[in-house]
C-alpha cells in the first residue's frame, strides 16, 4: 500500500516555495487558504487568509471581531467585498473542520479558496525579524477597481493608481477594461 499516490508529472514541478511579499504594494493574488481563528482568552475572532501568485505570498489576519466580541467595521467591509469578488455573501459561506496532528481541528472556508483578488498590502517587519501584513484594501484584479468603482460603474480605477503612487511614487501602465485599454499616469512626462 502506497502512503501517496505517485505521479511523474510531480517529477518536472520545481518544489521551492515562494517568497514572503517584503514591500508594501498592489497586488494580484489567489487565496490559498482561508481558515477561522478564535481567540483563546477573549471573544475575538478573525479570519486569516493566505495570499499567493506566482512569485510571492502573504498571511493576513482579519480581526472582525474585538476583544469583546464587538464587529470591527473596517474589516467586515474588507471581508464583505472579498466575497463580493467570490461571487457569495457571507450567508452562502460553507466551513469546514479539519483535524490534524491526531486531534488539533481548524475550521477553513473553502468557498474563499482559489478566488483572485488584488490586494493593497502594507508591510511591517516585527521584533522577531518577521513581516506582519496589513490588508488596507482589495480590488478586482483584471480591471484593478474597487469593489466601490465596480458598484458605481465607475470609468476609472482611481483608488489602484493612487495606492500605486503611494507605495511606489513612480508611473505604471494601469489596465482597466480589456488587453486593448490602458490608462497612463503621465505627471512625470516633460512632453
Amino acid at each position: 500500500m502506497a502512503l501517496w499516490d505517485y505521479d511523474e508529472n510531480d517529477l518536472l514541478e520545481e518544489t521551492v516555495g515562494g517568497n514572503w511579499i517584503s514591500n508594501n504594494g498592489c497586488y494580484n493574488l489567489k487565496i490559498e487558504s482561508a481558515e477561522i481563528v478564535n481567540s483563546k482568552e477573549s471573544k475575538a475572532q478573525a479570519i486569516a487568509l493566505t495570499l499567493a501568485n506566482d512569485d510571492e505570498r502573504a498571511r493576513v489576519t482579519l480581526w472582525h471581531k474585538s476583544k469583546t466580541g464587538e464587529t470591527v467595521t473596517f474589516v467586515k467591509r474588507i471581508l464583505n467585498q472579498i466575497c463580493y469578488l467570490a461571487k457569495t455573501n457571507v450567508n452562502n459561506l460553507k466551513v469546514d473542520t479539519i483535524i490534524f496532528d491526531g486531534d488539533k481541528r481548524k475550521t477553513v472556508i473553502p468557498t474563499l479558496v482559489d478566488v483572485n483578488v488584488g490586494a493593497f498590502i502594507k508591510v511591517k517587519i516585527n521584533e522577531q525579524g518577521n513581516y506582519d501584513y496589513t490588508l488596507e484594501g482589495v480590488y478586482e484584479p483584471k480591471s484593478k477597481k474597487t469593489v466601490k468603482e465596480l458598484q458605481d460603474k465607475s470609468q476609472d480605477c482611481y483608488i489602484y493608481k493612487k495606492m500605486f503612487q503611494k507605495y511606489n511614487g513612480n508611473i505604471e501602465k494601469i489596465k482597466v477594461k480589456d488587453d486593448e485599454d490602458y490608462n497612463v499616469v503621465d505627471e512625470l512626462f516633460p512632453f
